[in-house]
């Protein structure tokens, strides 16, 4: 367990808000589907308590409370969900921290205590969706491919494919068998009519298998208005390898012949680095490393800001450890 959490668990145990296990081992845990934890707390102290934010410890997780407000001697429910498809395979940790405030005599309220929980566990891949997050960004219509693989003797049938957004659309084709592994494709369309802006969506396949009843694969578009500069390719994939420290992966932005300049790249994500080139040319190359040892899989994005022409580009990336 990470030290700091460890502390910041310990120090929670002396506070009001308590709860009978904030560390939860899941035992084995079959990546894919997602998992869903409901953490009870106690107002264990003799004031009434203001339950905030919750942060996590990483995009593939969401976590909410209910109620907001918790009188002395009442119980709140901290739920947690997280998907599995695009984590490692080995021993994983969860975790997620909720702010939470006493509501002092006067109606004022004191400085924000943390209270964090836990869920560990050994995460087992027996199906594989490849790639198992897809970061896109296109001035017009879009296709993707996911490939569910299954290594299991008796593998499972992907049914149906559906979307949260009607503008994107998913098609599942016909099993298939080579080399001893079943695979199936979706085919992933975002039509043209799709609008300018940032679209976070998700594509839920059903199957036949009981223990992977829904895999949700999280989507992220960038739509750009046509006309400005264009990158190659539109979004950044990396396949990770194991035993690998970082994996690199490059990207070129034209301006139909005009010079481009790059100002600055940034990406909030920690496990990434980025080299571009410098000065006034034809054709810019932006190259971002991906720290394995940091981050195993993940998706983010490249915030590209050119000084010529003057403009900001979004390039969306994604990783993940096969």
């Amino acid at each position: 367990m990470n030290s700091i959490l460890l502390l910041m668990i310990l120090a929670a145990a002396d506070g009001p808000l308590i709860t009978a296990t904030p560390v939860v081992d899941l035992g084995k845990v079959c990546a894919g589907p997602v998992i869903t934890h409901v953490f009870e707390l106690k107002n264990n102290g003799s004031e009434v308590l203001s339950l905030g934010d919750v942060t996590t410890g990483c995009g593939c997780q969401k976590a909410q409370v209910e109620p907001k407000t918790l009188i002395p001697g009442k119980t709140a429910k901290l739920t947690v969900t997280v998907n599995t498809l695009t984590q490692p395979e080995g021993p994983v940790s969860w975790h997620a921290t909720l702010f939470y405030t006493a509501i002092v005599e006067g109606g004022s309220t004191a400085v924000p205590q943390p209270f964090s929980v836990q869920l560990t566990g050994k995460l087992i891949r027996e199906v594989a969706v490849t790639p198992p997050a897809i970061a896109a960004s296109t001035t017009g219509a879009l296709t993707q491919l996911l490939v569910v693989t299954d290594r299991r003797g008796t593998p499972l049938t992907v049914k149906t494919a559906t979307s949260t957004n009607k503008s994107i659309a998913a098609e599942v084709k016909p099993a298939v068998s080579a080399d001893g592994k079943r695979s199936q494709a979706v085919v992933i369309t975002a039509g043209a009519e799709l609008p300018v802006g940032t679209h976070d969506e998700t594509i839920t396949l059903t199957t036949d298998d009981p223990a992977y009843a829904e895999l949700r694969v999280p989507v992220r578009i960038h739509k750009r208005a046509s006309g400005g500069p264009s990158v190659t390719p539109e979004s950044l994939t990396v396949r990770l390898t194991k035993g690998q420290e970082s994996t690199s992966i490059a990207a070129q932005i034209r301006a139909g012949g005009r010079p481009v300049t790059i100002a600055k790249v940034e990406c909030a994500d920690p496990a990434i680095t980025l080299r571009w080139s410098e000065g006034a040319g034809l054709v810019a190359t932006i190259r971002a490393v991906v720290n394995s040892t940091k981050s195993a899989s993940g998706s983010s994005e490249l915030r590209v800001t050119l000084s010529e022409p003057a403009s900001t580009i979004v390039l969306p990336i994604s990783w993940y450890t096969p």
